[in-house]
């Protein structure tokens, strides 16, 4: 890393945190849309309904777009320096 860069160390931490806060929106889109399937009846994996409603139901699809979410639109606070 140069001292010559346009980017700030901040900017750049600010940038990683808002990439992980999309890939975790992607994933709990992708885990409703799973979770509609299944309950289609065209996919089944687990033993039970039940079991896959409590590893990849609703709730946990909406925790984790909720965290990238919270990455996504989280305001970095200014440095002291």
């Amino acid at each position: 890393m140069t001292k010559d860069s346009l980017y700030t160390p901040e900017y750049r931490r600010e940038r990683r945190r808002h990439a992980l806060g999309w890939v975790l929106v992607g994933l709990g889109a992708a885990m409703a849309l799973l979770h509609v399937i299944t309950h289609l009846g065209q996919l089944h994996f687990l033993s039970s309904a039940a079991w896959q409603d409590l590893l990849l139901g609703y709730p946990m699809a909406f925790a984790i777009a909720g965290l990238g979410f919270l990455c996504v639109l989280a305001r970095s606070r200014p440095s002291r320096s």
